[in-house]
């Protein structure tokens, strides 16, 4: 009698599985990103603050970033980190306030959202040396942003803190990271921005990074950015009408001359 029950459970909960009434649960899958400062980022300034990225996915389903809060733990060793913030802390971003000069620092990052609990692995970075300007950070365009126009100006967050006086900067810009040159006007920029040789080309994937030098003659440089134009008309970037593959002003002294050939030849009689 007991075997005939326990058959006939065994087919009851299969015959539910078949039209989709029980549920398996799925272990989500958790990804930490460290946005700022990258893991074992050099020269992060002593006033700025840490920021990651999760992605949650659960099944087919990716769980939404906003749906967790998070605890923040940072030290001076990777022993000795306590909790700064949380637990049922909403944002993805931190600022210490009270990070040293010359100092490196250890952190990490724990969600959850009720039902997913998860940490990320243990990051480090080290803050801006004493004398010296915090690096150039907040690129604009983002760092690994796609569909960019081609008439852009590069934009970054300056020096900032001690160690950032008389800060003049150095852009550097290339289509691989290894051979970056310096463009015209490119150097000794008192400004937080540069607009590159133009014009750009469609579909291409640029590099570029800053260098900070104060009056001490110190430098700081940035980390290495990256960004994808969108695609740009060619034939437009001239910015005027294209006549056969050339520019209108490039026809102008062929049309100078037929007009002094005919001149010629009506006042020697030609036809």
């Amino acid at each position: 009698m007991r075997t005939a029950r326990n058959v006939l459970c065994v087919f009851f909960f299969a015959l539910l599985c078949t039209f989709g009434v029980c549920a398996v649960a799925t272990a989500a899958e958790v990804a930490f990103t460290p946005v700022s400062p990258t893991n074992n980022q050099m020269d992060f300034p002593v006033t700025g603050s840490l920021r990651w990225s999760i992605t949650v996915t659960s099944g087919d389903e990716e769980i939404p970033e906003d749906a967790f809060t998070y605890e923040v733990f940072l030290g001076a060793t990777s022993q000795t980190m306590v909790r700064r913030a949380g637990p049922g802390y909403a944002a993805t971003l931190y600022t210490p306030g009270d990070l040293q000069v010359g100092r490196t620092y250890y952190w990490y990052v724990r969600a959850t959202n009720g039902e997913v609990t998860a940490t990320s692995d243990v990051w480090a970075f080290t803050t801006v040396a004493e004398g010296y300007p915090s690096a150039p950070h907040s690129p604009d365009p983002a760092d690994g942003a796609t569909e960019v126009a081609g008439d852009i100006a590069l934009r970054w967050s300056p020096s900032e803190g001690a160690g950032s006086e008389g800060v003049t900067y150095t852009v550097y810009f290339g289509t691989t990271s290894q051979n970056m040159t310096v463009p015209s006007g490119g150097a000794g920029i008192t400004v937080p921005h540069l607009t590159p040789p133009q014009p750009l080309k469609g579909k291409t994937l640029y590099f570029w990074r800053v260098e900070a030098t104060n009056d001490r003659g110190n430098t700081t440089s940035s980390v290495v950015w990256s960004f994808r134009t969108m695609e740009i008309d060619e034939s437009l970037s001239s910015g005027g009408c294209v006549l056969g593959g050339a520019s209108p002003w490039a026809v102008l002294p062929l049309l100078a001359g037929l007009s002094l050939v005919a001149r010629f030849r009506k006042r020697c009689g030609g036809n």
